[in-house]
C-alpha cells in the first residue's frame, strides 16, 4: 500500500536524495533542504511503500502565481516519481495531499509551471487540472 505524508527534518536525507534526483543541475544541499523543511510556507510530501520513498512533492506558499487572483497561493515547486513506480498514479497522490495542505492553509488556487520542451509535464498538468495561463522564455544576463 502507498502512503503519503508531509516529510518533516529528520526526511532530510531521503528528500535531499529525490530532489537530487530531480533536479541532477541544482546546488542544492543537505542544510539547505533541512532548512526548507523547517519553513511553515515550505512543505515537501513523500510517497512510500513499506517505508521507502518512491516519490515527493514541494510546495510554497507565495503572494503571486501567474493565473491566480491577488493574494496567497500556492505554488507547486516540483513533483518526482522514481522510474520504476511512474504511472501508478502516485503523482496524484502527492498532488492531493499538496492541495489538502493549501487548503487548511485558506488558500484556493495553486500554480505550477514546467519547461516549453517537456511535453510529458504539460501532459501531466493537463491531466490533472491545470490550464495554461501562458508562456515565457526567461532570459539572464552577467554582470
Amino acid at each position: 500500500m502507498i502512503t503519503v505524508r508531509r516529510a518533516t527534518v529528520a526526511d532530510t536525507l531521503v528528500v535531499y536524495d529525490l530532489q537530487c534526483r530531480l533536479w541532477p543541475d541544482d546546488n542544492s544541499n543537505e542544510d539547505g533542504v533541512a532548512a526548507l523543511l523547517a519553513r511553515d510556507d515550505f512543505s515537501v510530501f513523500l510517497a512510500e511503500r513499506d517505508g521507502v520513498a518512491l516519490g515527493l512533492a514541494e510546495a510554497t506558499l507565495q503572494h503571486y502565481v501567474d493565473g491566480a487572483p491577488d493574494g496567497l497561493s500556492g505554488f507547486l515547486q516540483g513533483i518526482f516519481v522514481t522510474g520504476y513506480d511512474r504511472r501508478a498514479g502516485i503523482s496524484k497522490l502527492l498532488l492531493v495531499a499538496v492541495e489538502d495542505w493549501l487548503r487548511a492553509c485558506g488558500v484556493g488556487y495553486l500554480g505550477s509551471d514546467s519547461d516549453l520542451d517537456n511535453s510529458p509535464g504539460a501532459a501531466w498538468h493537463e491531466a490533472t487540472g491545470f490550464i495554461e495561463v501562458g508562456r515565457t522564455i526567461n532570459y539572464a544576463k552577467r554582470l
